[in-house]
């Protein structure tokens, strides 16, 4: 396989580590919201949360595997079916493989809390192991980044950690309401009661984690990507500028979201009315397509993470495989 087709599967497999950990993230934030809820609708919420994290989990770990031996075959230009005795030296004798297996090892910490996490009340100490474990697996992903040429503790892992983390949790939560959560009918009282507060429990994280990708998407691309007019016309610069796109389209419909259709929605199910209404099937709508939206921010992340910014010999004093920005 040449090395156009070993990057274009480079890039897929960063998506499917993307869209896994979004999955993981958004799972465990739908659980948390609903740690002391009782009812039924509350207890389906955390089971299909439950079974979403799992499959993220399994996505996370299968595309990580596949990463490392994709990298492996980049690096030692050898043909992919040749990488693998170069895939265990990366593993076992290099700061990325160190790397690589510290998160490995943070997402099987992460994946055995969350699969223990029940249909009823989640013990508080399950949630935060997954949290804690889901974190340090993020982590260990941007330490091989752009961002880690620099230093393992420098500020610009931080950032790009928190960027990452910030955007999987909104395309995350954006996945399981939209497709998972809303989409099934609302039982009358408690559970509507439950529901109006899990919906704006929801749209409160959506919002500081848009300011919180704002914020470091800004010092991302201030430290990494370069003079401004060196970004003009490559296809760095041009997909830096979809992704923002995609990001503004976004934030536009969850601000309609939050703004228009919530004030109508949440009284009509705080008032114990749980049946579907106009307005639910509006946030829902609007949600879903955020999802779609978001779901290609991801995309444009992933090719940004395995390309070279234009001016990336300036900025950085070595390259270093990457993992992803969300």
């Amino acid at each position: 396989m040449d090395d156009s087709g070993l990057q274009g599967l480079l890039i897929a497999d960063t998506v499917a580590v993307n869209v896994g950990l979004a999955l993981m993230i958004g799972s465990l934030a739908g659980s948390a919201w609903l740690r002391h809820a009782v009812s039924l609708w509350a207890n389906h919420v955390r089971l299909r949360s439950r079974t979403w994290f799992r499959l993220g989990t399994a996505l996370t770990a299968i595309a990580t595997g596949v990463g490392l031996w994709l990298q492996s075959s980049v690096i030692a230009d050898v043909p992919l079916m040749d990488a693998w005795p170069v895939t265990v030296t990366m593993a076992t004798a290099t700061h990325s493989g160190h790397a690589w297996a510290a998160g490995v090892l943070a997402l099987v910490v992460a994946g055995r809390a969350g699969w223990s996490i029940g249909s009823w009340r989640a013990p508080l100490y399950l949630i935060g192991l997954a949290a804690l474990g889901t974190a340090a697996f993020a982590y260990s992903r941007s330490v091989v980044s752009h961002a880690g040429a620099l230093g393992d503790l420098g500020p610009a892992v931080w950032v790009d950690f928190a960027h990452l983390v910030l955007g999987c949790t909104w395309a995350g939560m954006a996945v399981l309401a939209g497709y998972v959560v809303l989409p099934k009918l609302i039982p009358e009282g408690i559970d509507s009661h439950e529901a109006a507060g899990w919906i704006s429990a929801l749209s409160t994280t959506a919002t500081w984690a848009l300011a919180g990708i704002v914020l470091t998407g800004l010092f991302n691309v201030w430290r990494g990507a370069g003079p401004l007019d060196r970004l003009a016309g490559s296809v760095y610069g041009t997909t830096l500028l979809i992704k923002l796109a995609l990001v503004l389209l976004a934030a536009l419909l969850g601000a309609w979201n939050r703004f228009r259709v919530m004030p109508l929605l949440l009284p009509y199910l705080t008032a114990g009315a749980g049946a579907l209404s106009d307005h639910k099937r509006s946030f829902v709508r609007i949600l879903q397509v955020e999802a779609v939206v978001l779901s290609g921010v991801l995309v444009a992340a992933a090719f940004l993470s395995t390309s070279e910014p234009p001016d990336a010999a300036a900025t950085t004093p070595q390259s270093k495989p990457s993992s992803e920005k969300a």
